[in-house]
This record gives C-alpha cells, structure tokens and sequence, in this order.
C-alpha cells in the first residue's frame, strides 16, 4: 500500500510539475534522473586521447603545454569534458551560477570515473574544496566545491577536508582572465 501511494504521489508531482533539464531546458524522459538529462550528457566534449600522464589534457604528437601552467606539488589533475561553450558550459553554469546544486551528485559521479594515475590512487587521503570569500559565499548561498566535493568523498570513501585550506582575502572572478592572469589573481589568496 505505502509502494502504490508513493508511486501515486510521484506520478502526481510529476503531471503537475515536471522537471525539465537545465542545461536544454527540454522535459525529463521517464526513467531518467537528476536534472540534466542524458542527451545533455552525452553532449559534453570529452577531452580526446592520448592524454597527458600528469594533467589529463591532450597531447597529441607533442608535448603537454598546460603542465607548466601547473604548480611543481600538483601531480595529477583532471577535467571531465572541455568548458568553453557548449553543454558542458551550461551544466557547470548551472551549478555555479544558476544554484542548481542537485547537479552536483552527477557531475561527481562523471569526475570519480576519470583516469587517475595508480599511485594519486592509491594515496588519496582526502578531498580538499576550495573555498570561496565570505562575500561571495553569502552572495551564492552555497560553495559549488564543497557540493562536489562531499559526493565525491563519498564515491571514492575519503574524507572530505573541509577546514584544511582557508582563503585569506577575496579575488576577482576569474571568468575572464587568462591562465597566468587567473595564477596572479589567486597568489596569496589561500
């Protein structure tokens, strides 16, 4: 009885209000769950192989030109999908920007099946989000890192550290800065 009330009552919700992906902003198929839905999925530019050992990115005939970009202690790092315009732009604007943290669980649930080196495996001790300024915290409501973060945790089972970074003084956005620009902005900040 309490299967065919709860079955009601969903079908109900879901006449009434329907969830529509936030990416395309088309109506969820049945079956399908979270609020992205699986052809906006499908659609995210994945990076193409090979790809560099240390960061990911693709190497093609040559060598890695984002590792230099990276601090000497960083020795792994990884994207799911390339973010310029496109869907992956919109999935992640949908979190960050537009408060969607329901996007969340997805979205790490794509980053925990990425290729990591054995060793960075092996070693996981705990995730790290990166915090933001008070400002911007209370402007946004939430820290889209930290969501991230605490479901990835859960997947790989490792403590998400939350406390171990603090974040000194705010920055600008770095939306629109270039790579050495963005490494300027955030000197000092943590």
């Amino acid at each position: 009885m309490a299967r065919w009330f709860s079955s009601a009552l969903q079908a109900t919700a879901d006449l009434l209000l329907p969830v529509c992906c936030v990416s395309c902003e088309r109506l969820m198929m049945p079956g399908e769950s979270g609020i992205i839905c699986g052809h906006c999925w499908s659609r995210c530019r994945r990076l193409p192989s090979p790809g560099c050992v240390r960061c990911g990115h693709p190497v093609g005939a040559y060598t890695c030109r984002w590792c230099e970009l990276l601090p000497p202690f960083v020795r792994s790092a990884r994207s799911y999908c390339w973010i310029g315009a496109g869907t992956g732009s919109a999935i992640v604007h949908a979190l960050k920007y537009g408060g969607w943290i329901r996007v969340g669980p997805a979205m790490a649930e794509r980053m925990s099946r990425l290729s990591w080196p054995p060793d960075v495996v092996r070693e996981r001790a705990g995730i790290i989000p990166v915090p933001l300024s008070p400002s911007r915290r209370r402007d946004r409501g939430f820290n889209q890192t930290e969501i991230l973060a605490s479901h990835l945790s859960q997947i790989w089972r490792v403590p998400m550290l939350d406390t171990a970074l603090s974040r000194g003084h705010g920055t600008q956005s770095q939306t629109q800065l270039t790579p050495g620009e963005r490494l300027g902005n955030v000197a000092g900040a943590f």
